[in-house]
């Protein structure tokens, strides 16, 4: 009797560890996926504001040099 309720605890703690493992594995995909979300939406970010930056420093130049003209 002693071993059967050995052996139940073993085989209750063995299938606690193997859900724990597959618990932390799903949140760690799931933050390394977030994590990939969030440096690619960043990038695309960051592309957006250069690429309005460029076009104010062109149009700017462009004025500054029209302004010139007219003096």
């Amino acid at each position: 009797m002693k071993t059967a309720k050995f052996i139940i605890r073993v085989i209750k703690a063995m299938a606690l560890a193997t859900v724990k493992a597959v618990a932390v594995s799903i949140v760690w995909a799931v933050c390394f996926i977030f994590s990939l979300v969030a440096n690619i939406v960043g990038g695309v970010i960051q592309f957006a504001i250069g690429g309005i930056i460029v076009l104010l420093s062109v149009v700017a130049f462009f004025g500054f040099i029209l302004w010139l003209f007219t003096l």
